[in-house]
């Protein structure tokens, strides 16, 4: 199905990135924390600008103290703190995420999450992923935050967050570049278990 661009919908596929969040922690109940949740997700974003030349999901990436943050997700796992996520959580979306089932409240709609929200071409590598980081990192979370602070993107603005910046965003560029070198391809395998 094309879309107004005449782009494939399917193979570009941009989402919140809560519908990814959901996705992960479905497939890993109980097994992730909101900071362990984050990292997957930068690696997610990463893999997806590298290897296939697109933004997996639309919502800013910030970057914090402890390293990258979408705080759209942050937001809405926070209530579990550093504990495991034992459940995907409803969301509420505007028009363009609504899907049949859906009910409105307070003009926007209250989406509860089922494993069709991700397209299955899209699923395979977030598994991929997640399980690769969770194999080497579930039991040393900040050994993640370590990594991310090593790469050139956040280390490049350490200085500015260690003195209170806030809502420094990382850049698609930025990151594909950096992550578009064989030496940080390599990391990135050793980190994910995944090539890009």
């Amino acid at each position: 199905m094309k879309d107004k661009k005449g782009l494939n919908n399917r193979a570009n596929k941009i989402y919140d990135a809560r519908f990814i969040a959901n996705f992960i922690v479905d497939q890993n109940p109980n097994k992730v924390s909101n900071l362990m949740l984050q990292k997957i997700l930068y690696y997610v974003k990463i893999y997806f600008l590298v290897k296939c030349d697109r933004n997996i999901f639309s919502n800013s990436m910030e970057k914090w103290e402890y390293g990258p943050v979408i705080p759209d997700v942050y937001h809405e796992f926070n209530n579990y703190g550093s504990e495991p996520i034992n459940a995907p959580q409803s969301l509420f979306v505007d028009e363009k995420d609504y899907t049949k089932g859906d009910r409105k409240v307070f003009g926007f709609y209250l989406h509860n999450y089922t494993k069709t929200d991700i397209e299955e071409d899209d699923q395979r590598p977030i598994e991929d992923i997640s399980k690769g980081i969770l194999s080497r990192f579930r039991e040393d979370p900040f050994g993640l935050v370590r990594e991310t602070h090593s790469d050139d993107p956040w280390k490049n603005v350490s200085e500015q967050i260690s003195k209170g910046a806030m809502h420094l965003q990382y850049t698609d560029k930025e990151l594909k570049d950096y992550y578009s070198s064989p030496e940080n391809r390599k990391k990135f395998k050793d980190i994910t278990g995944f090539e890009i």
